[in-house]
């Protein structure tokens, strides 16, 4: 796949929406495993995390949400990032980067 193969498209509500429904019980999930916390704490860590992260759901400032779309439309991930324009030069993190599988390496 060459970068002309993908573009990537922002999340409506509804996609954010699912998109967060799948996000924050894998990183409560991974958090468990790392801290050796009970997974129903580190559910409840994970979403004060991010509810804090991202007072204003997906329109918080300098957060982009985006699906990863193969030529012709057709999904093949998801792309978290976000930007802190403060910092000398700006710096952009990069949260999750999802790629389906079957896509990787293609």
């Amino acid at each position: 796949m060459t970068n002309e193969d993908i573009r990537l498209v922002d999340l409506d509500d509804e996609e954010y929406a699912a998109y967060m429904d799948v996000t924050v019980p894998m990183y409560a999930r991974e958090m468990a495993r790392a801290l050796d916390v009970p997974l129903e704490q580190a559910q409840t860590a994970a979403t004060r995390q991010i509810a804090g992260l991202l007072p204003d759901g997906r329109l918080t400032p300098n957060h982009r949400f985006f699906r990863i779309l193969r030529a012709g439309g057709a999904p093949v991930g998801n792309l978290w990032v976000a930007l802190q324009r403060d910092a000398t030069p700006p710096l952009l993190y990069v949260y999750v980067i999802e790629v389906d599988e079957a896509a990787r390496g293609a």
